[in-house]
């Protein structure tokens, strides 16, 4: 072998080793490296859209084309799409065609193509691929019983971005922000002061949950009807009837947005306790004495509260009232009747009330005009009219009281008169035998009336006579003894 052949030798080696290179990283990546032929793209960011996608940016190079590398994959693929504005170029690497999992970290880093010659990489760019949150879960609006509503909901899904805040949409108005919510949250209060409900309107709502990637999908409507307990029953009095009951009524209370279901009745500060049968049309209500055991005599304070469905509201101011019953007629009247008088005389008048505490009576003569004024004979049961005039007609009424004083008091009536009496001694004087005699027999007359004496029973001595019109006795006995007799006397009563 000359120096010539040996020195081809090499030669042809190394071209073959080179060819040979170049077809077996064509054949396995495409394009081979050649480090420092093409620069490394600059200015590379990559950062997340607010639909799931992921935008590179960088600074491009005329005539380039760019590869792109996802979480280090040693498969590169070409980047289509490019959108270049003043040197910058950037893709939207979207949802549908990449399928990023939201919320997963996700490396990026891209190269320079041109002629099948490579740049290096850039350093990997992090992005973490969000999308707005799904809508709230089992989203429910709820009244309470102070005017509030209160909403609920199972949190969504986050779609990758921690949730910030939720929105509120009343009545389809504008979505705004629900102060101190964050992800956490799942119940909120919208109060009736911030949010000016009207008690007794229906209201809906929407809501969304926010995050970085902006406004969530909406939520169902839900709707409420804010309410409050009623506020306090107006114009509240207690007044006792005859029978022992106390007898309420007021005028309906602004029953703030529910229909009233029932009044409360809280006697003497005791316990609030269930009016029976009343309900939003009630506006009067007797207590019964039976019911709730009154004692007569006795006061009691009472306060009223209406009730609806969101509870108890507010109570009046106490009222008093004394439950009592009037007595009855003072019975078994009774009349002894003497000269211009009468004593009369009662018995205890029924009495299932409380105590009597005095008995009144007055008087009237029939024939002129009407009664004197009562007159108080405290706690006795009898009187004597004096001063009466003799075989007149006189109306006599008494009354008793106890404590329930302005109530319907009893009265018992009857007509009576004084008897026309005779007044002289029964024992007339005597006389002797053919001696002039003369007495008169005197009687309780009426000063003008006209009267008819008479024998009764028995028989004059002989020789006297007894005058019809006077009541005279005069004439001579003729024959001694003792003689008892009769006369009456009748006027023209």
């Amino acid at each position: 072998m000359n120096k010539h052949t040996i020195m081809k030798i090499p030669i042809i080696i190394i071209f073959f080793i080179f060819v040979f290179i170049i077809f077996f990283d064509k054949k396995n990546s495409t394009i081979a490296e050649v480090p420092g032929s093409l620069e490394v793209p600059e200015n590379f960011e990559a950062s997340p859209d607010d639909e799931g996608g992921v935008i590179l940016t960088w600074k491009t190079e005329t005539d380039l084309d760019y590869e792109l590398s996802i979480n280090n994959n040693t498969t590169w693929t070409k980047i289509n799409n490019i959108q270049t504005n003043s040197g910058i170029a950037a893709v939207n690497l979207q949802l549908a065609t990449y399928n990023f999992v939201m919320g997963t970290t996700y490396n990026f880093k891209i190269r320079s193509v041109k002629d099948a010659i490579t740049s290096n990489a850039t350093q990997n760019k992090i992005a973490i691929p969000r999308k707005p949150p799904e809508s709230p879960k089992n989203f429910s609006s709820t009244p309470n019983n102070s005017g509030d509503v209160v909403l609920s909901w199972v949190k969504p899904n986050t779609n990758g971005n921690e949730i910030k805040s939720y929105k509120i949409s009343v009545d389809n108005g504008d979505f705004t922000i629900i102060d101190n919510t964050n992800s956490e949250t799942l119940t909120v209060t919208l109060t009736e002061v911030n949010y000016n409900f009207v008690m007794g309107q229906s209201y809906s709502f929407r809501l969304l949950a926010v995050n970085d990637a902006g406004d969530g999908a909406i939520s169902v409507s839900s709707s409420a009807i804010p309410r409050k307990p009623p506020e306090s029953p107006k114009n509240f009095s207690s007044t006792p009837n005859n029978s022992g009951d106390v007898v309420l009524s007021w005028v309906k209370p602004n029953t703030n947005g529910n229909e009233i279901t029932s009044y409360k009745i809280s006697i003497s500060n005791g316990s609030f306790t269930t009016i029976t049968g009343s309900s939003d049309s009630s506006l009067s209500a007797t207590l019964e004495k039976n019911t709730y055991n009154f004692v007569m005599g006795q006061s009691y304070n009472f306060k009223l509260l209406a009730v609806n469905d969101a509870g108890d509201g507010a109570s009046t101011s106490n009222v008093s009232a004394t439950p009592d019953i009037p007595p009855g007629a003072p019975s078994n009247i009774s009349v002894v009747e003497s000269n211009k008088r009468l004593n009369i005389n009662w018995l205890d008048a029924t009495n299932l009330g409380s105590s009597i505490i005095r008995y009144e009576y007055r008087y009237k003569r029939n024939d002129s005009g009407g009664f004197n004024n009562w007159t108080s004979n405290r706690l006795n049961k009898s009187v004597s009219l004096t001063n009466l005039e003799n075989e007149k007609k006189y109306t006599f009424e008494v009354r008793a009281f106890n404590t329930m004083y302005g109530q319907i008091l009893s009265t018992s009536s009857r007509q009576y008169g004084p008897h026309l009496e005779i007044i002289t001694d029964k024992n007339l004087p005597s006389n002797r035998l053919n001696k002039n005699y003369q007495t008169s027999i005197q009687a309780n007359l009426n000063s003008g009336d006209a009267v008819q004496w008479s024998l009764a029973a028995g028989r004059l001595p002989l020789g006297l006579t007894i005058n019809q019109s006077t009541g005279n006795v005069s004439g001579s006995p003729t024959q001694a003894g003792v003689y008892r007799f009769k006369v009456k006397v009748k006027n023209n009563k």
